[in-house]
């Protein structure tokens, strides 16, 4: 499932952006991009799990550091390590949330939108 919506960061920066909701082995994972509506540059990306709390959803506020990180790096670099990301499976194997997460956001990053 994918959506669109208009909002803003915490930072107070309007952006434009889509929410994935995807399948896990551990239940739905939220995955949001938000883009610059000018450049169409992808200046936020944060991820959460349907259910609360557990340690999954502190692994997730780890990684939405991580992914604000990310978007600063040269695409190349962006590629190389989402790559990464997809050789880190779980016992649910084609429905591991890394490799789930590593396909929207590499998806996302080569979309139209962002060139």
């Amino acid at each position: 499932m994918e959506t669109k919506r208009n909002g803003k960061m915490k930072e107070g920066i309007n952006y434009f952006g889509k929410t994935y909701k995807k399948k896990t082995g551990c239940g739905n994972i939220y995955i949001i991009f938000g883009r610059d509506p000018e450049s169409k540059k992808l200046v936020h990306i944060r991820v959460h799990f349907g259910k609360g709390g557990g340690c999954a959803s502190a692994v997730m506020a780890d990684m939405n550091t991580m992914f604000k990180m990310l978007i600063e790096f040269p695409k190349s670099k962006q590629v190389e390590i989402i790559n990464e990301m997809k050789g880190n499976v779980c016992q649910f194997l084609e429905q591991s949330c890394r490799l789930v997460l590593a396909e929207t956001i590499y998806k996302e990053l080569l979309s139209k939108e962002d060139k």
